[in-house]
């Protein structure tokens, strides 16, 4: 459905997709590169900005991915000249920008002038744009004095729908030939324990087929999911994937709220103040939620 929404209509308005870390961000992105690359209208342009930290960094990865020519130092307010270096075949430039949230820690610093470029550029119809990003994007997305608010159609990923997640296991299993006996029990057993989060069915899946290829078997039954998501490995990568980048505070809350899911703020704060003699403000615990929930850790 992402992919599809972006597609469709990236031709009229720019992108912004958030979400936890390992939901599938990258994976849409680059999916999204390779369609728009097949469509005459458009000439995409990808960039890993993991390691980007700075206006400089930003350059030096433009000018290494995209085969530019030096740009020197990067005039954020300027970053139109950056497009006119890119190739010149017909169609609109769509610049596709992966793990913006250190970019954009940065520019806020600087009171935000290179987003405020983006969107200038975007609403003049010169190009498009698709960010990636976590809580740092998430934040300045709901913020009235950004220039990213009201500026990209944001699409929010989570987990899987069950159907999704359900055919995501069965139907590689099925190419390969591998028989799963008592194939409902073995799909809520993994759909229930992963709550379709894509990452972690994916992880149960390629140790399941380790499991049955080491002990010489033909076939995933119940037994061989209770054997993975029974280890002590499992547990460890569940709680790297899910609280990856948690803090302490964002731990804690989601614990307290285990035996007790539905809570206000008010609620958490006497409650870590009154049982855990943890004094914190309620503006940090409504920060703590809010990534909680951009992670799909909560609702």
């Amino acid at each position: 459905a992402e992919v599809k929404a972006i597609t469709r209509a990236i031709g009229d308005t720019s992108f912004s997709m958030v979400g936890g870390r390992k939901i599938g961000k990258t994976s849409v992105l680059t999916h999204v590169h390779r369609l728009l690359q097949e469509m005459p209208a458009y000439r995409p342009f990808y960039l890993d900005c993991q390691a980007v930290h700075d206006y400089g960094a930003l350059a030096a990865a433009m000018v290494d991915a995209w085969e530019l020519s030096p740009l020197g130092e990067l005039a954020p307010e300027r970053f139109g000249q950056v497009l006119s270096q890119l190739p010149a075949d017909d169609g609109m430039p769509v610049l596709l920008l992966d793990e913006v949230d250190e970019l954009l820690a940065h520019d806020v610093d600087q009171r935000e002038p290179l987003f405020r470029a983006f969107r200038a550029l975007s609403q003049e119809g010169r190009c498009r744009f698709v960010f990636c990003g976590e809580s740092v994007l998430s934040a300045r997305l709901g913020d009235a004095a950004s220039p990213l608010f009201n500026f990209c159609q944001v699409l929010h990923l989570g987990f899987l729908e069950r159907q999704d997640a359900r055919a995501m296991i069965l139907e590689p299993l099925a190419e390969m030939g591998i028989p799963v006996r008592e194939a409902d029990s073995v799909v809520d057993a993994i759909l229930d324990i992963t709550s379709c989060h894509p990452n972690l069915v994916q992880y149960v899946c390629q140790q399941m087929l380790v499991q049955i290829n080491d002990q010489g078997e033909r076939e995933i039954a119940p037994a061989t999911v209770r054997s993975v998501i029974g280890s002590r490995f499992f547990v460890d990568y569940y709680l790297s994937i899910t609280w990856g980048s948690a803090t302490a505070l964002e731990k804690i809350i989601t614990l307290l709220m285990v035996d007790q899911p539905l809570v206000t703020v008010h609620d958490l704060v006497d409650r870590l103040r009154a049982q855990h003699a943890l004094y914190v403000s309620r503006e940090e615990v409504v920060a703590a939620l809010d990534h909680l929930v951009l992670c799909s850790v909560l609702d």
